[in-house]
């Protein structure tokens, strides 16, 4: 595929969290289960690691369930995790890359700046529905970080 036959999906968003709250959402099983995964996710997180989700969330309610899998390229603690992206329903849909970077804000505190990547998109129709699958996605991540901000707030105070 020639790279103007690809397209990259850029978002990035201010958080209500830590760093730290970010990047456990984006590597532990469980809380990608919350916000992200609500059939089934596997995740080892060090390079070279496999990751899986089921997935039957989307911002259009079909109740189709997807698998997406991939081996991880990069992680950096609190600051960075990529993968490549496969679909299992999509077979003729070649492999892609996520990266996740978060930058502190605030020295550090409890705000973040999150940015996705998601590129080596094919440029066809599919490419509009796959951003707004990610803007969905991203929404519900700053919620889940921003609730566990608040919790972890709130445990400290007593």
């Amino acid at each position: 595929m020639k790279e103007s036959d690809t397209e990259e999906i850029r978002k990035t968003i201010i958080i209500n969290a830590s760093p730290e709250i970010a990047f456990r959402a984006l590597t532990d099983e469980t809380e990608l289960s919350q916000w992200f995964s609500n059939e089934r996710t596997v995740l080892e997180p060090q390079v070279g690691g496999a990751w899986m989700l089921k997935n039957c969330r989307s911002n259009n309610n079909t109740g189709e369930i997807h698998t997406m899998r991939g081996k991880i390229l990069e992680i950096v603690q609190d600051k960075k995790l990529s993968y490549t992206w496969n679909v299992d329903e999509y077979p003729d849909i070649p492999e892609t890359i996520v990266t996740w970077m978060i930058e502190p804000l605030d020295g550090g505190g409890s705000r973040s700046e999150l940015m996705l990547v998601h590129s080596d998109l094919a440029n066809n129709n599919d490419f509009d529905e796959a951003d707004r699958i990610w803007s969905y996605f991203i929404g519900r991540l700053a919620e889940h970080c921003e609730k566990k901000q608040q919790q972890s707030s709130s445990d400290i105070g007593h």
